[in-house]
């Protein structure tokens, strides 16, 4: 699964042009209205690159292409099912949208920029609760485990699972350690 890291700024105008743009480690990255497609399909964190074509209408050459820029400014990356230690220690988190309310035994998240919401139970609410640019993947996922009392194999797999979730409902950014 192809996943985008940073945050999607959309069309804004630099200078005198138009552009698109992700931000990803305090930098703004200006991207062409057709990479920044691909972008935004990869932070939906549904596909992976051989559904990208399809979605894009477009030759898998030019998705290749594109992922392969967008990879070198580390703007996309395969999201591994078990992570490696060294994949754990490279990246964090950074939260969006708030809590709205709770009901039902879930919390409701609401996006700062719109009025979507989606309620979500204990651990992606903690997952959510404990992610800050200040702690890796490493640091979260131990804390994670910490809380909630659950076994490292048996809360790894559902992590990384519910942080795509978050991901692709725009309730946190992905970002560099």
């Amino acid at each position: 699964m192809i996943v985008g890291a940073g945050e999607g700024l959309g069309l804004f105008e630099q200078g005198t042009d138009l552009t698109y743009a992700v931000r990803f480690n305090k930098q703004t990255f200006p991207l062409s209205k057709k990479t920044y497609d691909v972008w935004q399909l990869a932070n939906m964190a549904e596909f992976d690159s051989s559904e990208l074509p399809e979605e894009l209408q477009v030759p898998m050459d030019v998705v290749e292409q594109e992922l392969r820029a967008l990879s070198e400014q580390g703007l996309v990356l395969e999201w591994p099912t078990k992570p490696s230690k060294e994949f754990l220690a490279m990246y964090t988190l950074v939260p969006k949208g708030k809590i709205v309310k709770y009901e039902n035994d879930e919390w409701v998240f609401k996006e700062l920029m719109n009025d979507t919401t989606i309620a979500f139970d204990i651990l992606p609410t903690t997952i959510w609760r404990l992610a800050n640019p200040f702690w890796t993947f490493e640091t979260l996922f131990d804390n994670v485990v910490s809380i909630t009392g659950y076994d490292d194999e048996e809360v790894i797999e559902l992590f990384m699972k519910w942080i795509l979730h978050l991901i692709s409902r725009g309730f946190i950014s992905l970002e560099k350690g």
